[in-house]
């Protein structure tokens, strides 16, 4: 077994492999578990750099993932206040949802909408919040926005469930708004 010359990289207290390859080494050696080595032949394959392992809170979900994970509760039934899987209200929702990612929001839906950056409707990208007048007050209800012109949200005759936000009968016409929490 031929080793090449190592680089290590120190990080967060663990010491990476990196390894050096080209024709000058003739191979490619990675760290497996400090102090064990696997050398891999540079002709059949190529040992990627290794990377740093970040903590869940730590990384930014994509519009995309937020509305995988929000899809699980679809059909969980509505309940005023409620913010777990047993039950949710609107904005109680959004919040879980959310939190799941490490990303913090209040409480209600008029407060996330003013802690969350404004963004236009025609610019609306999965996993941007909605916002309705459903009782009088600009932001009454949330919910998030899965694509193609529907969102999620919690609603207080249907539990949680997709919808059309252009619907001309119910929510088109009581749309008040949309912002991006991921980047607040």
């Amino acid at each position: 077994m031929k080793l090449t010359y190592p680089v290590f990289a120190a990080f967060l207290g663990t010491v990476l492999f990196t390894g050096l390859s080209g024709p000058a080494f003739g191979g490619t050696a990675i760290v497996q578990k400090p102090g064990v080595y696997r050398a891999a032949a540079q002709q059949r394959q190529a040992v990627p750099a290794a990377q740093p392992v970040q903590s869940r809170a730590r990384l930014s979900p994509t519009g995309q993932e937020v509305v995988v994970y929000a899809q699980r509760f679809v059909g969980t039934p509505y309940v005023w206040g409620g913010e777990s899987p047993t039950g949710f209200d609107c904005s109680g929702l959004v919040q879980t949802v959310y939190r799941h990612f490490g990303v913090r929001l209040p409480r209600t839906a008029a407060q996330q909408h003013a802690a969350t950056m404004p963004v236009s409707p025609q610019t609306l990208q999965p996993g941007d919040l909605v916002f309705f007048d459903t009782t009088g007050a600009t932001y009454s209800h949330d919910g998030i926005y899965i694509g193609h012109g529907q969102f999620l949200s919690a609603t207080s005759s249907r539990g949680v469930r997709i919808a059309n936000l252009n619907d001309p009968y119910y929510w088109g016409v009581r749309f008040t708004g949309a912002t991006h929490p991921l980047h607040s």
